[in-house]
């Protein structure tokens, strides 16, 4: 088994670095990581607003269900929904310093 993974990882190595080589030689080298960023930063906000916004409505629904709010599920909640939100456009902004 051992031998196996070794084989696998020797040829994966050799096949990235090969075509690692490949992007460094054309302009458009950083091409995947500029739409690796756009998709991140789209699809983060896109799917984490509505996943945010259901867990806040849940935890409303067991607040008056059984009476009392947890304030501090509610921070984190909204703290969370602020890191997907504010997130990738903190990133976009760092690297484009």
């Amino acid at each position: 088994m051992r031998k196996l993974l070794r084989s696998l990882s020797a040829t994966t190595l050799a096949v990235y670095s090969s075509l690692n080589i490949a992007y460094a030689q054309s302009a458009n080298w950083v091409q995947p990581g500029t739409d690796l960023l756009d998709a991140l930063e789209s699809g983060l906000v896109r799917v984490g607003g509505p996943v945010i916004g259901i867990g806040i409505i849940f935890l409303g629904i067991i607040g008056g269900l059984s009476g009392r709010v947890e304030w501090s599920k509610v921070m984190y909640v909204i703290l969370g929904g602020l890191f997907i939100t504010v997130g990738p456009a903190a990133l976009r902004l760092l690297l484009s310093l």
